[in-house]
């Protein structure tokens, strides 16, 4: 994990009152240049994904018929891809989940349904980094993270800062931001906030691979937003099965019954190989 000493910290009451003005904002244009101000003043951590054999996933609602094309099963292409938490039209990324249940409640899974699950792992060597917003207030609020340990530790570090003012303006920023990121009713507006504070942070870390963010639909698991670059580099898929939801219950469980499990045949064909299978999920 890298970080930039800031030079300098507004007062917190600057920065509380920048956030109403955010809020407030609903012109693009002069939402984007206060978003800009408070994002120049703001420290964004960022992160190395090594390779792992846990593989992350991404669900897709089906008409009841398996998808075999690996496009089908990565990111959209340009011309079909909309708007997003962290994407605007016509710019794709790679929505993955650290677990299979949240890729299943990030499409809204419903019982009846088809859906097809796949798993994407990091390519050896090629570690992902991805920029994350809010741990420094989970870390400070509830003792949590979605961070691994090292930079756990790193933020932990940075918390004990003894100079109290500049503290609470950041951990003010790095709330506020992730609030922005995270909120329920972002699709109502479009997803207008996040949308270009993800743009911004971009600007801001050209060579970052994604962004790391929690779970808006399943509260405390963790999602990676990748983008093309990335997942075409740094990702493999390494399994797809597609099956009925026979039945979703509380607490984000279900039960799914598969019908066709493969994996990539040829490889570089852009091809999934499924064989019939009944199981259970």
């Amino acid at each position: 994990m890298t970080q930039r000493k800031v030079k300098y910290l507004p007062h917190i009451d600057e920065v509380q009152k920048l956030a109403n003005q955010i809020r407030a904002e609903a012109d693009p244009t002069r939402l984007e240049a206060q978003l800009r101000k408070m994002l120049s003043l703001y420290d964004t951590l960022n992160y190395a994904i090594p390779a792992s054999k846990t593989p992350m996933s991404r669900a897709r609602i089906t008409e009841g018929r398996a998808l075999y094309k690996t496009s089908d099963l990565y990111y959209p292409p340009k011309r079909y891809a909309k708007a997003g938490r962290l994407n605007d039209d016509g710019s794709p990324v790679l929505y993955l989940s650290f677990q299979p249940r949240t890729a299943l409640a990030e499409v809204h899974t419903a019982k009846g349904q088809h859906v097809q699950l796949s798993g994407f792992e990091v390519r050896e060597g090629r570690p992902i980094q991805v920029a994350v917003v809010g741990e420094f207030y989970n870390l400070d609020k509830g003792g949590y993270t979605l961070l691994p340990t090292d930079a756990r530790n790193r933020v932990a570090r940075a918390l004990q800062n003894k100079k109290q003012e500049p503290l609470r303006s950041m951990i003010y920023m790095d709330a506020f931001l992730a609030e922005i990121l995270q909120d329920p009713i972002a699709r109502d507006e479009g997803y207008l906030r996040s949308r270009i504070v993800a743009r911004l942070l971009r600007e801001k870390l050209p060579n970052v691979d994604g962004f790391h963010y929690p779970s808006v639909v399943r509260h405390g698991s963790p999602n990676l937003a990748n983008f093309p670059h990335a997942a075409d580099t740094k990702l493999k898929l390494s399994a797809t099965a597609h099956g009925l939801v026979e039945e979703v219950y509380e607490y984000g469980l279900y039960r799914i019954r598969l019908n066709k499990r493969g994996h990539i045949f040829p490889p570089g064909a852009g091809m999934v190989l499924l064989r019939e299978i009944d199981e259970l999920l």
